[in-house]
């Protein structure tokens, strides 16, 4: 069969990839394929797990957003179990799958890089969460009465289009019992969660303005697990979103806008790479001199620098910013688009 150009028709045959993860002893590696099913007018997600060395899929099942145990090759990830989005967990060793928590999704909106994520602990005996209390109750029919500003959800896949009035906290299951328990409460939302390397404290982003609906202004703060106090490390800063927790522990990186006038939906201001040290609360901007929007940021695992992409001129580049010295590098991608990476645990090797 000749070749031909790509058809309209085509495009229902090509699966989309997401969620790489490389496994601690870097011997496997998990990604979501993502699928058109023409028959339902759906999509469909499987975790697929694939050893590099032998360039080889071992297992496929339904489910998305593949983590690996820091301890063991121990992959958590979402999927359905008795019609609630659980936490799994599949042992590769075993190849058995086990159902470990619910995670119930609240569609309030909380802005296009808010993460309702899971992860974790470092020493790979819990994993924190953020979910609400309960399912959101089915979408009503009747004429919606809205007492607030953001009544309506982002939409989408799967979503409804009035938002509930359910919050997002941040939870913890212990792995072996499969026990769990709430570990911030109150009238705020949490989101977007990160491990200190210690497993002693998750550092967090929540909005807690007189009026979360009509800003977007997100701080840091930080739980200790012990006496579930709460600390605020940011005030006044602008925005922070997606924070990432250094391996010494003494810092914690973020993305962040500093205007002070910020909405809920897509932020116009470029994000840029921020460092605070936990020592003295003091914030240091390491991207500005790039001026571009800075994403997807990662820790190098041993040495005081931070991965991180930036787009430019229709390509976009994995990079490296040393917190010390304050110099940008870019690692990868001249003539590409780097949509996702991860890092080994040596720092040396990206996938």
């Amino acid at each position: 069969m000749g070749a031909r150009s790509l058809q309209l028709d085509d495009l229902k045959d090509i699966a989309s990839l997401s969620g790489v993860a490389l496994s601690f002893d870097g011997k496997w590696l998990a990604y979501v394929r993502t699928s058109v099913v023409v028959s339902e007018n759906e999509y469909t997600d499987e975790v697929i797990l694939i050893n590099p060395a032998r360039k080889k899929q071992v297992a496929c099942w339904a489910g998305s957003a593949p983590q690996w145990s820091p301890a063991a090759n121990v992959l958590a990830y979402l999927a359905n179990h008795q019609g609630v989005t659980y936490i799994w967990t599949y042992t590769v060793d075993t190849k058995i799958s086990q159902p470990i928590a619910p995670v119930y999704e609240s569609h309030y909106f909380m802005g296009h890089l808010a993460l309702k994520n899971f992860a974790w602990s470092p020493n790979g005996v819990s994993i924190a969460y953020i979910s609400a209390d309960n399912a959101p109750a089915a979408e009503a029919q009747h004429t919606i009465i809205a007492e607030r500003l953001l009544y309506k959800t982002k939409g989408g896949r799967v979503r409804p289009q009035v938002a509930d009035d359910l919050l997002s906290h941040v939870w913890l299951a212990d792995v072996a019992s499969g026990s769990t328990s709430l570990v911030t409460a109150g009238p705020y939302n949490e989101h977007s969660l990160t491990w200190s390397p210690d497993s002693q404290h998750i550092a967090f982003l929540s909005n807690r303005t007189d009026d979360p609906d009509n800003n977007q202004l997100y701080d840091l703060y930080s739980v200790d697990l012990r006496s579930l106090s709460i600390s605020q490390h940011t005030a006044g800063f602008g925005t922070v979103y997606q924070p990432a927790w250094s391996p010494d522990g003494r810092r914690i990186a973020f993305l962040g806008t500093t205007s002070k006038i910020n909405t809920n939906d897509s932020p116009a201001e470029d994000t840029h790479l921020y460092v605070l040290s936990l020592h003295n609360e003091q914030i240091q901007a390491l991207t500005k001199t790039l001026d571009r929007r800075v994403e997807q940021i990662r820790w190098h695992p041993k040495e005081g620098t931070i991965f991180f992409t930036a787009g430019d001129a229709g390509t976009t580049a994995i990079y490296l910013a040393s917190v010390d010295a304050g110099e940008l590098q870019k690692v990868t991608g001249d003539r590409c688009q780097v949509l996702e990476y991860v890092v080994d645990q040596s720092g040396d090797n990206l996938y």
